[in-house]
């Protein structure tokens, strides 16, 4: 199957119509949604092995299958959190379904650090600043290109480390993401200044480079590792009087793609976008699994800037989670 395909489920309850469009909806706005249809393959069975045949998704028969099998919190939160998005699709069509039910909560101790605008630039200044042990590298502008991709991309650590020099379309400012997280491939596209940053760059960085080469090279021309970068940026948080909260408690360098996503999300509140138009292009360009992912964002963003909680509640309340639901793991 190409990566242009979307594998097709034969659901054959009596919801079977109403999931397969709920599923085309979706795919229709960027996302793959295979892990989600693949759970619901599982309700769609459930339901037709009850012999339910009333076009009406109830509380009841939501509860029945999420607890036949009893499983841990995550994945009872995962099913019903599924079926809430199920349920308001169905309330659209004018099918009755139950979406106003409790979803256990997730508890989790960590809490994505955001870097304040005064921070960034203290945080790119250093970069700016940063003397090579020797003048015969280059390590200086390969850091400053490293930070800005992972802020401005929203990239998590190893879409960087694993770039290559053919990854980069100079030309068109695109970033080709040939293996991100769950194997996923994506293209990102670059703000104009940034791609004109990475001419200059390679213009000074890989004047002999073939296209196999790391584009963000150690000084020994090999790709960084997750931990070789992590070193380099508790560097730069000390020289730009950033506290670090020591292990597991950050900054941590994937906060710089939590920061991107939370300031993206509020300029698009302020500029008046349309949330439930926008979170789809936010999910596929973060190379996010599914959407529920993104909207954890939201909740963070209101949090952060106050002003935007009644906007946000006033037009997308039904977008807002009741909790940060996001983790290094997952996003």
């Amino acid at each position: 199957m190409s990566s242009n395909q979307m594998k097709v489920f034969n659901y054959q309850s009596v919801f079977g119509s109403a999931l397969k469009s709920f599923i085309l909806e979706k795919q229709g706005m960027g996302l793959s949604y295979t892990v989600v249809a693949e759970d619901l393959m599982g309700f769609d069975r459930f339901v037709a092995f009850r012999g339910h045949s009333t076009l009406a998704l109830t509380k009841e028969l939501m509860e029945s299958w999420v607890t036949v099998n009893p499983n841990h919190t995550r994945t009872i939160r995962h099913k019903l959190i599924i079926l809430r998005e199920f349920a308001k699709y169905l309330q659209r069509l004018g099918i009755p379904a139950c979406a106003d039910f409790e979803v256990p909560k997730k508890n989790y101790a960590f809490k994505p650090y955001i870097f304040s605008t005064d921070e960034l630039s203290r945080l790119f200044n250093a970069a700016d600043a940063y003397i090579p042990l020797t003048k015969a590298t280059h390590k200086h502008l390969v850091i400053q290109l490293f930070l800005r991709l992972l802020y401005h991309c929203g990239l998590r650590l190893s879409d960087a480390c694993n770039l290559t020099v053919q990854d980069v379309n100079l030309q068109d400012g695109i970033l080709h993401i040939k293996k991100g997280k769950f194997e996923k491939e994506r293209f990102v596209p670059m703000p104009a200044s940034l791609a004109q940053k990475c001419r200059d760059y390679s213009s000074i960085v890989h004047k002999n480079s073939n296209s196999t080469y790391p584009f963000l090279p150690t000084v020994h021309g090999t790709a960084y590792s997750n931990r070789g970068f992590y070193g380099v940026f508790r560097d730069l948080l000390w020289q730009a009087n950033i506290s670090h909260g020591g292990r597991g408690y950050g900054p941590r360098v994937h906060d710089l793609r939590h920061t991107f996503a939370v300031h993206r999300l509020r300029d698009w509140v302020y500029e008046g976008r349309d949330m439930h138009l926008m979170l789809p292009y936010l999910s596929t360009y973060l190379g996010h699994k599914h959407i529920l992912e993104t909207e954890t964002y939201l909740s963070l963003t209101s949090e952060l800037f106050p002003d935007i909680l009644a906007r946000l509640e006033t037009h997308f309340s039904d977008l807002i989670p009741d909790i940060w639901e996001g983790s290094d793991d997952e996003n």
